[in-house]
């Protein structure tokens, strides 16, 4: 095997460990600009945490959240203008 090899399985296995509905949100927020909004709904415990944790982190707000009636989760998440310094 070659390092180029055991870099794209690590590749892989970094994409596998994030949940679907995060690398969604994730993806779709840079073609919004600060202020939109964006729906996402999670399905289990681990999605709802993870999106709850990364949108803390990137700096984005969280403007609604609700339970749904299928165990699930929608969030109603906005865009923040974040800036590095």
């Amino acid at each position: 095997m070659t390092e180029a090899d055991d870099m794209e399985n690590d590749t892989t296995s970094i994409d596998q460990s994030i949940s679907t509905p995060l690398l969604v949100l994730i993806r779709s927020l840079r073609r919004l600009t600060a202020g939109e909004e964006i729906e996402v709904v999670a399905q289990t415990e681990s999605e709802k945490h993870e999106i709850e944790r990364w949108v803390g982190i990137a700096g984005h707000e969280v403007v609604t959240s609700e339970s749904l009636s299928d165990g699930g989760w929608r969030y109603l998440i906005r865009k923040q203008l974040v800036s590095y310094q």
